[in-house]
C-alpha cells in the first residue's frame, strides 16, 4: 500500500506541476492564470505534507502533527478556489481587494484552528493498511463546515456565470463545472463522510486525484478553450451526481446489515466501503465510457458505413416535409453530421452572389464578413462545380479555406441560379473526403436548390408580411399629424375678418407641414423601391465637402439656435467620390440632421472624410460624430431597422416615420460600401461611419 501512495502523490504532483508552469508560460500577468497556479502551489504543498502524514512507524505526535499541517493547507484552498470562480476565466481580479483581504484571513483563522489541539485531540493509531487514525476535537464540526461552504460558494458562482453566459465563455466555465463536480463529490464521500462517520482514514491518500482532476479540467479550458465543443447540462450533472449519492447510500446500509442479517457473518469497515466506491465509480463513468468508445470506434471504423440512397431519401424527405427555412437547415445539417461524420456544416445563402445570412452548425456570422463570396462567385459560380481543400491551387484561397476551417463548398443552384452554398468542415475521423461523400454531398446540392429557394421565398414572404402590417400602421399614425394641421390652417384660414399676420403664420404652419409631408412620401416611395430591390445607381464625380457645407446651410438657423460648432476634415485625396449624387445627399442629409437635430445646445458636431485601402481596394471612409442622445446596447440592434426611433428620439423630434438610417444603410450598401456605428450609451454622442469604393 505504501508503494501505491507514493505513486498516486508523485504523479499528482508531476502533473499539478506541469499543469502549473504550461498556465503560467501561456500569460502570466492573467488574474485567472496566477489564480490557478496559486491553486496548483497550495496542492503541491499539500501533497509532499500528506505524505509525510502517511509514512509508516512514526510516533502517533509526529503523526498528529503532519496530519494538523495537512488541514491547515487545505484550509488555503477555499478561499482560493473562490476567487479563482469569481475571476475565470477573465485575465484582471473581478474581486474587491477588500474581499480578498477577508477569505486571506478566513483561510489564517482556520488554518490556525487547524494547528491547534481542538481539530485532531491526538492519533490514536493505526488502521490495518498502516493509515494514522486522528480523534476529531470539538472543532472539527466547523471545519467540516466552513470548508465545504467555500467549495459549494464556488459552485454556486460557477453555476450563476454559466447560466448568463454564452458561447466561448460557457464551454470555459463547463469545465470548471465538471471539476468541481468531481471534487466535492469525492470530498463528500470519501474524505468528510468516511472520516467522521464511518471513522476511516483508508481513503484519504487518494484525495490527491479528486485535486488533480479538477486541475486538469480548469487548466483545460485556460489553455485548450477554443478547441472544447462541450456543453454539459450542469442541471443533469448535479441530479446525477445525488442520485449516485443516494445509491451509495442504499448499497451502505445492504452492506452493513444484509450479510449480518442474511448469513450472520460481518463485513470489515474497507471491505465496505471499498465495494460501495467501486459501484459508484462504475456507475459514474459506465455511460461516458460507453459514449466514448462509440465515438472512438465511429471515427476510426465506422465513418463510411452508411447507405447513400437511404440517406439521400433522408434528406429528400425532410425538404418535403417542411417549408420553414430554419426548421429544414437544421435537419439537413443535423443529418449529414450524424450519418457523413462531419465536424461542422452550413448552407450559405446567397442574393446577387452576395452572402446574405447563414445556417449551421460549428460556423458562426463572421463568414459574412470574410471574402468567402469573392471566392464563390470566382470560382463556383463560374462553374458549378464543388471546391475541395485538396484541390486548391491558390495559397491566398487555401488559406481562407485554412482559417475558417472549411474543407469543400457545394453550390446549390435552380438552373443557372445560384441560390445557397453548403460548406462542410474536416470528417470526424480526420480522414479525407470519400468519393462516396463527394458524390452523395454533390447530389444533395444539385436536388437541394428547388427545396431551398421554395423555403427563402417563404420566409421572405412572412417577412414582407409583416414588414407591410408595419408599414401600414406607422404610415398611418405619422401621416395624420400633418395632415391635421393642414386642415386645422386652412379652417382658420376660412374664417373672415382674420388678422393679416394670423393669416401669415397659419400660411405658414401649412405650407412646412406639406414640405414635412412631402419628405415622408418621398421616403415611403424610397422604402418600397428598396423592399423590391429597384434601387439604381448612376456614378459621377461628387464633391464631399459641396454636399456637407449645403446641408449645414439647410439647417441653418437650428444650428445657430443651438450654438452648435461644425468642423470639418476632408482630406484632399477623398474630395470627390464617384456615387450616385441624389443617393449621396440622401446619405448626407439624413446622418447630418440626425447629428444636429439630437445635439445639445452648445454641442460639437465632427465630419472627416479619409482614404483606406484593405484587401487591394481603395475606399473613402466618410464620419459623423456628435455629442448627443447616443445609442444604448439595446437599441444597437434596431438602429438599421425600418421604423425604428428611440424613445429619446421621438422626444427630440416627435414626428418622423424612422426611415432615414434604413434608407441610408440601403443607399451605402447599394454602392457596395458599409455603414456602422459606435455609441458608448445613452447622452454620451454617437459616431456614425460608412465607407464608399474609390475604384
Amino acid at each position: 500500500m505504501n508503494t501505491i501512495f507514493l505513486i498516486s502523490h508523485i504523479i499528482g504532483f508531476v502533473t499539478l506541476l506541469i499543469l502549473g508552469l504550461a498556465v503560467i508560460i501561456r500569460n502570466s500577468k492573467s488574474a485567472t492564470n496566477i489564480l490557478f497556479v496559486v491553486f496548483v502551489l497550495e496542492f503541491l504543498i499539500y501533497l509532499v505534507v500528506n505524505y509525510l502524514s502517511l509514512i509508516p512507524n512514526q510516533s502517533l505526535d509526529m503523526a498528529l502533527t503532519w496530519i494538523r499541517w495537512v488541514m491547515a493547507i487545505t484550509s488555503f484552498t477555499g478561499p482560493t478556489v473562490l476567487l479563482l470562480a469569481y475571476t475565470f476565466p477573465r485575465p484582471v481580479l473581478t474581486v474587491p481587494l477588500g474581499w480578498v483581504a477577508v477569505l486571506g484571513l478566513l483561510g489564517l483563522a482556520s488554518a490556525a484552528s487547524a494547528l491547534s489541539p481542538y481539530l485532531f485531540t491526538e492519533v490514536v493509531g493505526y488502521t490495518a493498511n498502516n493509515v494514522p487514525l486522528p480523534s476529531p476535537g470539538p472543532l472539527i464540526a466547523i471545519y467540516a463546515i466552513s470548508v465545504p461552504m467555500l467549495w459549494l460558494a464556488s459552485f454556486i458562482v460557477l453555476i450563476r456565470k454559466y447560466r448568463g453566459s454564452s458561447g466561448l465563455e460557457k464551454s470555459q466555465l463547463a469545465y470548471f463545472l465538471s471539476g468541481i463536480i468531481i471534487n466535492l463529490s469525492y470530498l463528500l464521500l470519501l474524505g468528510i463522510v468516511a472520516v467522521n462517520i464511518f471513522k476511516t482514514s483508508a481513503f484519504i491518500p487518494f484525495m490527491p486525484l479528486s485535486f488533480v482532476a479538477l486541475a486538469i479540467f480548469i487548466a483545460y479550458a485556460i489553455l485548450r478553450h477554443r478547441f472544447l465543443d462541450i456543453q454539459p447540462s450542469i442541471a443533469r450533472a448535479v441530479s446525477y451526481i445525488f442520485f449516485i449519492v443516494i445509491i451509495a447510500a442504499i448499497y451502505s446500509v445492504f452492506f452493513v446489515f444484509g450479510p449480518t442479517f442474511l448469513f450472520d457473518i460481518s463485513l470489515d469497515l474497507p471491505i465496505i466501503i471499498g465495494s460501495i466506491s467501486l459501484t459508484v465509480i462504475a456507475a459514474l463513468i459506465f455511460q461516458p465510457l460507453y459514449k466514448r468508445i462509440t465515438k472512438w470506434t465511429g471515427k476510426l471504423f465506422f465513418q463510411s458505413l452508411y447507405d447513400s440512397e437511404e440517406l439521400l431519401s433522408k434528406l429528400t424527405h425532410i425538404m418535403s416535409s417542411t417549408i420553414d427555412l430554419n426548421v429544414m437547415s437544421r435537419q439537413i445539417l443535423a443529418t449529414l453530421d450524424e450519418e457523413v461524420k462531419i465536424t461542422k456544416a452550413a448552407i450559405l445563402f446567397l442574393d446577387n452572389h452576395r452572402i446574405i445570412s447563414i445556417k449551421g452548425s460549428g460556423y458562426d456570422v463572421d463568414l459574412l464578413k470574410s471574402p468567402l463570396e469573392k471566392i464563390i462567385h470566382r470560382e463556383i459560380i463560374s462553374s458549378y462545380h464543388a471546391i475541395l481543400f485538396q484541390d486548391l491551387r491558390d495559397e491566398a484561397v487555401k488559406e481562407i479555406f485554412r482559417k475558417y476551417e472549411i474543407e469543400a463548398i457545394f453550390p446549390i443552384t435552380v438552373g443557372q441560379e445560384d441560390i445557397a452554398i453548403l460548406i462542410t468542415g474536416a470528417k470526424a475521423s480526420g480522414s479525407m473526403y470519400s468519393l462516396q461523400d463527394l458524390k452523395l454531398l454533390d447530389v444533395f446540392a444539385s436536388e437541394a436548390g428547388l427545396a431551398i429557394k421554395n423555403a427563402v421565398l417563404y420566409e421572405n414572404l412572412k417577412i414582407v408580411s409583416e414588414a407591410k402590417s408595419k408599414f401600414i400602421s406607422v404610415v398611418s399614425h405619422q401621416l395624420r399629424t400633418p395632415l391635421s394641421g393642414i386642415r386645422w390652417s386652412l379652417e382658420m384660414l376660412n374664417q373672415e375678418a382674420m388678422d393679416p399676420k394670423e393669416s401669415k403664420t397659419f400660411l405658414d404652419n401649412s405650407y412646412q407641414s406639406v414640405i414635412f409631408l412631402s419628405e415622408q412620401l418621398d421616403d415611403i416611395l424610397t422604402a418600397l423601391d428598396i423592399y423590391d430591390k429597384r434601387v439604381f445607381i448612376k456614378k459621377d464625380p461628387c464633391n464631399l465637402f459641396q454636399l456637407f457645407k449645403d446641408n449645414s446651410e439647410e439647417f441653418s438657423t437650428l444650428i445657430k439656435s443651438k450654438k452648435l460648432i461644425i468642423k470639418y476634415n476632408i482630406d484632399d485625396v477623398v474630395s470627390l467620390v464617384p456615387a450616385d449624387h441624389g443617393k449621396l445627399k440622401k446619405i448626407v442629409n439624413t446622418l447630418m440632421k440626425n447629428a444636429i437635430v439630437y445635439s445639445p445646445n452648445g454641442g460639437r458636431i465632427s465630419i472627416t472624410a479619409r482614404k483606406e485601402t484593405s484587401n487591394d481596394r481603395n475606399r473613402a471612409v466618410i464620419s459623423i460624430s456628435d455629442e448627443g442622445i447616443g445609442i444604448t446596447e439595446s437599441e444597437r440592434e434596431h438602429i438599421f431597422e425600418e421604423f425604428f426611433r428611440s424613445d429619446k428620439a421621438r422626444t427630440a423630434l416627435p414626428n418622423g416615420l424612422g426611415l432615414g438610417i434604413f434608407i441610408a444603410q440601403a443607399f451605402i450598401k447599394a454602392h457596395d460600401g458599409d455603414l456602422w456605428f459606435y455609441s458608448e450609451g445613452r447622452n454620451k454622442g454617437a459616431d456614425f461611419h460608412f465607407s464608399l469604393p474609390l475604384d
